[in-house]
């Protein structure tokens, strides 16, 4: 089984980041390797072993960026931060801590392309039917 890739956007924490590699530095068999940054390219085929991780300030719906990532295929997983400029790091950190369990479930179930959304604060992944 070829490694599942989890590119994290820029915005997530570097700590934070830095805390979920380690976690998955533990596994005896390596499924998943995460990539922080921006300046990465991937390839098509690469597209079936990928999952991004996204952060989205906006109030309703989804930002474009967000969407485009759906709509070019990819497996797409996004923070709605509701336009919160003042984000607690710490909170921000906690939130993603307790999704974490789910978005690896995800990545296990599904193979075609998604969109899922969770909350800052929140504690579950919510399916995106309609993007905008």
């Amino acid at each position: 089984m070829k490694k599942l890739k989890i590119y994290i956007d820029v915005n997530y924490p570097k700590r934070l980041v830095d805390i979920l590699i380690q976690i998955h530095n533990l596994q005896k068999e390596k499924q998943y390797e995460l990539v922080s940054g921006s300046n990465y390219e991937i390839d098509s085929p690469e597209l079936k072993n990928a999952i991004f991780l996204l952060v989205d300030n906006r109030n309703r719906g989804v930002e474009i960026t967000t969407l485009k990532h759906y709509e070019d295929g990819c497996r797409v997983i996004a923070c709605k931060t509701g336009g919160n400029d003042k984000l607690d790091r710490f909170e921000f950190s906690m939130t993603v801590l307790r999704v974490w369990p789910y978005i690896v479930e995800k990545t296990k179930e599904e193979n075609a392309p998604f969109l899922y959304t969770f909350r800052y604060g929140g504690r579950k992944l919510t399916r995106v039917k309609k993007a905008i």
